[in-house]
């Protein structure tokens, strides 16, 4: 049975490995050749919340074509947010645990660009989701990271 997910071992119980999930397989972005997966992102993302006392539980980064191309990182809005600042701090943590994401900011890269959301948009976006596929809650699995890329000179 092979649900694709990436899991890291972090001990034993007994015989069996203690498992740790990592993310979904398959979720890498790769806009210029930095290969970004998803459980960088959101190591990267609980480090750059924490140096700035933030909570953030959930966010969308999703790679945009454009004549530099750039991540845009998607939050909602909370008490004491700066979410350029955050944006920011993102990509300084991405920067330090990814060479080649570093080595391409150095030119084909931009910085990552904040967008504030209103308060309660990913449950939202989550229930229509679970209701557009007849699925169960317990079934929606959020993507943190968006391999799918948009194309500004279409917009």
């Amino acid at each position: 049975y092979n649900i694709n997910d990436r899991v890291g071992v972090t001990g034993w119980l007994g015989d069996s490995p203690v498992l740790e999930f990592l993310s979904r397989g398959g979720h890498t972005s790769s806009i210029t050749g930095e290969k970004l997966t998803e459980h960088q992102v959101v190591q990267a993302m609980a480090r750059a919340a924490r140096a700035g006392g933030l909570r953030i539980h959930t966010f969308v980064l999703r790679g945009h074509f454009a004549s530099l191309p750039y991540y845009e990182l998607r939050v909602e809005q909370a008490d004491g947010l700066d979410a350029d600042r955050l944006a920011r701090e993102l990509d300084g943590q991405l920067r330090g645990m990814n060479v080649e994401y570093d080595g391409k900011r150095n030119g084909r890269l931009g910085t990552i660009r904040a967008t504030c959301l209103p308060a309660g948009t990913f449950a939202r976006d989550e229930a229509e989701h679970v209701a557009h596929h007849g699925a169960r809650t317990e079934q929606y699995k959020h993507k943190y990271l968006v391999c799918e890329v948009v194309n500004d000179d279409s917009l």
